[in-house]
């Protein structure tokens, strides 16, 4: 066996996994990066939100997180990300403008012309993502909280 040998009242030792909340940060990060842009500025916004939130006694960190709470911060992301992107549609008419090419008559950009199934489907995006945001500050507060 290519395992080093370890006399056996240092096999199990407090410090060995000391290391692994940073590595573990790293890999989310790192994974993170393959998101697609679309997803990446979700993320972005929905970190913003729970960094809001990042308080003792907050939802994130009930035994038995609010649904009700918790679709109304879903609510609020989305109303962030639609006012974002109707931002960016104002931005690229103007840049349209500028540049002479003229508005485009019955493109009222991407938000605007969503379905209510869209809207949906972000939804379900979002809550998924701050599903699984949220467990990850749950794991770090929890792994945190032993050694302190």
């Amino acid at each position: 066996m290519d395992r080093e040998f370890r006399p056996y009242y240092t096999q199990i030792s407090f410090f060995d996994r000391w290391g692994e909340a940073g590595e573990e940060r790293r890999d989310i990060e790192y994974m993170k990066r393959f998101y697609p842009k679309t997803m990446r500025n979700f993320q972005r916004i929905i970190e913003d939100e729970c960094d809001k939130l990042e308080y003792d006694g907050s939802m994130l960190y009930d035994e038995y997180p609010d649904s009700v709470g918790f679709l109304m911060l879903v609510n609020r992301i989305c109303d962030k990300i639609k006012k974002a992107d109707t931002e960016a549609v104002v931005n690229e008419e103007i840049q349209m403008e500028e540049d002479g090419q003229g508005n485009v008559e019955g493109d009222s950009g991407p938000i605007n012309n969503k379905k209510e199934n869209d809207i949906y489907n972000l939804k379900n995006i979002i809550s998924v993502m701050l599903s699984s945001e949220i467990y990850r500050r749950r794991c770090l507060k929890r792994r945190y909280r032993r050694w302190y």
